[in-house]
This record gives C-alpha cells, structure tokens and sequence, in this order.
C-alpha cells in the first residue's frame, strides 16, 4: 500500500502493473479489519502469477 501513499509519485510500469493486477484479488486496506482472508488471497496469488509476463 506504500505505493498508493506515495503518490503523486510513480513506480515503474512493471511494478504498476503487477500492484493492479494484485488489487483486482486484494482490496486496498481502507480501514482496520481481519486480515486473514486478504492474506489467503494475497499468498494465493503470489503462488499462481506469472512473472514472465
């Protein structure tokens, strides 16, 4: 989430993309909850992406 704290700066366009392809599974934290199912889906999609894209 750094990296949405830090705009106006910007990331590299691969970074980005992989932060939007990453938030289309895990929502933005806006406000405390439990994290147990962000976390599933957060370890979920690292094991299942293609880097070489």
């Amino acid at each position: 989430q750094a990296i949405e704290f830090r705009k106006p700066l910007h990331t590299s366009a691969f970074l980005q993309n992989f932060v939007d392809t990453f938030r289309k599974e895990v929502s933005f934290i806006q406000e405390d909850r439990l994290l147990h199912n962000d976390m599933k889906k957060a370890e979920d999609f690292l094991k299942h992406i293609d880097l070489s894209k």
